[in-house]
């Protein structure tokens, strides 16, 4: 069902990615305008019925043996936009009344996954430069997946409210069997990166999956003699937590732990996908000033550059089943399920969310913050120019960040 923006005349379909009202709290929204997906004027509900009274109907799949039609509780001239942004609110921390919000108000059918729709997170992405640390990074991280022709890398930077910004992502050719392309992801490890205010940053710690060669990612490990690389191997369990302590991998002939050896972290993966499922969920509030309209994000929030669309299906690959069976009693199964074949960025985002857990920034203290900060601060552009870098590989890298 489409109908014209008032102002400019522009066809489209309602959508509530596009209601813009102030508040974060249901008695707060007072009034709710919707952004012209075209010229971007914000329409007043006031309009509403001007629009609808246009609507005409355009077939989306002409070739369907069986006629539907399909609309929202938005197009009903009794459903005001306040109310249905009301209920959200009300709602959205509940999943099962936010599914039925979904089913009955909005129209859609309901996946619990960390999006119902990648398109919904690249619609989202933000204009900050890919390989540059916004200066409200404090914190800089970076994850390793393994496969079996490429080591996969992104890198995030934390801020102080724990927000999240996704810096690079890349992979570099070659796989674990392939020195040349460990010494690369070696060199990597030392990587400095630039913020925005021309200070750099280096990395505060790496998280690198075991699951796949395990042997060779112990051996590579060791060889960093680094405090800051965590060797890491997935729990599966929905009962294990997001981090729990390590094992040492490292004992003598004797069966005896070595003092300082290699340690093995063990990552409840589906705490972890939960919580990246419901993060993804987090809108940002937008504010009307003189200015104009300013957006504050929640604290934890995803930010997301301008990656391609590989970047957000691989991000959106899984979401959860759950099955119940009644015999004697009920019993609830639940697993995380691929409804894509690449699934590596999601897996790179949960090592991201294990290390800020382990690095404890949700504790961290003002005091902690600005230490931080100061440090960054020593970093000038001239006591850097030196920094030493990867060696250009332009085969096969995805971003245009950090050159390996």
């Amino acid at each position: 069902c489409y109908v014209p923006c008032p102002e400019c005349g522009h066809y489209q379909t309602l959508s509530d990615l596009n209601f813009r009202y102030t508040g974060t709290k249901p008695e707060h929204v007072k009034r709710v305008d919707y952004e012209c997906a075209e010229c971007k004027t914000l329409i007043p509900e006031s309009r509403k019925f001007e629009m609808i009274r246009a609507y005409e109907w355009r077939a989306k799949n002409p070739d369907a043996l069986i006629d539907s039609f399909a609309v929202w509780q938005a197009y009903n001239l009794g459903n005001s936009w306040v109310e249905i942004v009301r209920e959200y609110l009300r709602v959205k921390d509940d999943p099962e009344k936010l599914k039925t919000y979904w089913n009955q108000t909005l129209n859609k059918s309901w996946v619990d996954r960390s999006e119902t729709d990648w398109t919904r997170i690249y619609d989202r992405r933000e204009p900050y430069e890919i390989g540059v640390v916004p200066a409200e990074c404090l914190v800089l991280t970076a994850t390793i997946d393994v496969q079996k022709d490429r080591f996969e890398v992104l890198a995030c930077g934390h801020t102080k409210t724990q927000e999240v910004y996704a810096v690079d992502y890349f992979f570099i050719d070659g796989g674990p069997q392939s020195e040349s392309a460990k010494n690369r992801l070696s060199d990597f490890t030392r990587t400095k990166y630039r913020r925005t205010d021309g200070r750099f940053m280096d990395l505060n710690a790496i998280a690198i999956d075991s699951g796949y060669e395990t042997q060779i990612v112990y051996d590579w490990a060791r060889r960093q003699n680094s405090q800051k690389i965590f060797v890491t191997k997935g729990q599966n369990n929905f009962l294990a937590p997001a981090v729990h302590a390590p094992s040492y991998v490292d004992i003598n002939f004797r069966g005896e732990k070595i003092k300082n050896g290699m340690k093995l972290w063990p990552v409840g993966v589906s705490q972890l996908k939960g919580e990246i499922s419901s993060l993804l969920r987090l809108r940002p509030e937008v504010e009307k000033t003189d200015a104009g309209e300013v957006k504050k994000y929640p604290v934890r929030y995803l930010h997301f550059p301008m990656f391609d669309e590989e970047f957000f299906k691989s991000l959106c690959s899984e979401s959860i089943l759950q099955t119940s069976t009644k015999k004697t009693a009920k019993r609830v199964q639940a697993a995380w399920v691929k409804h894509y074949d690449r699934n590596e960025v999601f897996d790179l985002m949960v090592l991201t969310l294990f290390l800020s857990r382990v690095l404890g920034l949700d504790r961290f203290s003002d005091a902690v913050w600005t230490q931080q900060e100061r440090a960054i601060l020593g970093h000038t552009p001239a006591n850097n120019a030196n920094a030493p870098r990867p060696k250009p590989q332009r085969a096969r890298v995805i971003s245009s960040g950090v050159d390996i």
